[in-house]
């Protein structure tokens, strides 16, 4: 609709699955998710048994920290025990 109406759209964080996006705005969730894991490595060793705890399932930010983190599991060896979206639930 944005679009149509010759409205200028800029996504911040997450990107949109359709329309013409003039800027986006986001930090590199790929490259974030492979720290956590390296992280994950220099405290708890390489070939570590590890559970995943995703963000919220299907967005984008989900999607390439599991990426990156995924990176880091393959360059560490690690045991993945589990993974599941946590919804960012506290509880």
């Amino acid at each position: 609709m944005a679009n149509q109406a010759k409205i200028p759209v800029i996504t911040l964080d997450r990107q949109a699955t359709k329309g013409d996006v003039v800027s986006h705005i986001a930090s590199d969730n790929v490259l974030g998710g492979k720290i956590a894991g390296d992280y994950i490595a220099k405290k708890a060793g390489e070939g570590a048994k590890v559970i995943e705890l995703q963000g919220i399932a299907g967005t984008s930010a989900a999607r390439e920290r599991g990426e990156g983190f995924q990176q880091a599991v393959a360059a560490h060896k690690f045991n993945v025990l589990a993974s599941q979206p946590a919804d960012f639930d506290p509880y």
